[in-house]
């Protein structure tokens, strides 16, 4: 692959990253503003992944839950805690503590948007591991970059 469209390739994963943080970070903004009502889990599962990452063991931690809530006699069903939530964290203390917190027949406020009433969360707000996003396009492009700027450096190291 020739080295400029490697360096382009880098750069838009990067740009990728930022703008889906972006996107993410302002629909946590919205959920501030979002109405609330009594909902129920009843299902609440934690899932650890094993990630053998050559050959160094990685392990990742997920909260798979399901609540319900009742909307003007209609029933809704959601499995989002927060904006962002998909991603896989490496500290298991946390989402063990999310695991307590939202265990399987608990009664919980769920936020919703009342434009969309099948949306909703259990968190609103700007949740830290979204900037994990922010972290990496930052860090994909600022190599891009350099790796453009120091091209004759790169290259020589290829080859």
């Amino acid at each position: 692959m020739e080295y400029s469209i490697f360096v382009n390739i880098i750069f838009l994963i990067g740009v990728f990253f930022l703008l889906h943080f972006l996107y993410v970070f302002i629909l946590s903004k919205q959920t501030k503003e979002w109405l609330s009502v009594e909902g129920k889990i009843y299902k609440s599962r934690l899932e650890v992944i094993n990630q053998d990452i050559d050959d160094n063991m990685g392990v990742s931690h997920k909260l798979h839950i399901e609540y319900q809530y009742i909307i003007e006699g209609n029933t809704y069903c959601s499995e989002r805690i927060f904006i962002g939530d998909y991603i896989r964290r490496n500290f298991s203390r946390h989402v063990k503590s999310l695991a307590n917190k939202y265990a399987k027949d608990k009664k919980v406020l769920v936020y919703y948007n009342p434009n969309n009433l099948k949306r909703s969360v259990l968190e609103t707000g700007v949740h830290p591991v979204i900037y994990r996003e922010l972290f990496i396009g930052i860090l994909f492009v600022v190599i891009s970059i350099v790796m453009k700027v120091e091209e004759s450096f790169f290259i020589s190291l290829i080859q």
